[in-house]
């Protein structure tokens, strides 16, 4: 399973989820993927893509308790030099609320950790992952079109 980042430049790129699914593996990689010094991760809930696609946490087998995708940001990315990410910003719903999103980010799934009883990050399905990357690089061509 894969995560997907979505750059401030609209570049998206699928990146390999790593098989340990322990904090002290997942952190790192994590905030590498979303990078400028980001050491802290932050979850927001972009309402545009649950309403398209579900979630977060609905579960697509219910054997695999797996959600269907979710955001992933920098917790500080406000206090640092990030440019805005005009898609996740939309998806977010930035329009109506007035809080943009800076920086990159990473789409990922949600699944239910047996061990601890909560939710943990996951791999996105890849059903889920194909139809992300296809919006999102729907959207990436409409800006890139009207940049023109």
């Amino acid at each position: 399973m894969n995560c997907i980042r979505l750059g401030t430049d609209n570049s998206i790129t699928v990146h390999k989820w790593p098989d340990d699914n322990r904090y002290r593996t997942i952190h790192p990689f994590l905030t590498e993927l979303v990078g400028n010094d980001c050491d802290l991760i932050e979850h927001v809930y972009p309402k545009r893509l649950y309403r398209k696609y579900g979630g977060p946490v609905q579960q697509v087998d219910p054997s695999e308790k797996r959600g269907m995708a979710t955001m992933l940001i920098d917790e500080c990315g406000r206090l640092k030099d990030n440019e805005v990410n005009v898609i996740a910003s939309w998806l977010y719903g930035t329009d109506l609320h007035g809080s943009v999103i800076v920086g990159n980010v990473i789409f990922c799934g949600e699944c239910f950790d047996d061990e601890s009883l909560g939710l943990d990050f996951c791999g996105l399905e890849p059903d889920v992952e194909e139809r992300i990357l296809e919006m999102l690089k729907r959207y990436a061509e409409k800006i890139e079109r009207s940049a023109e």
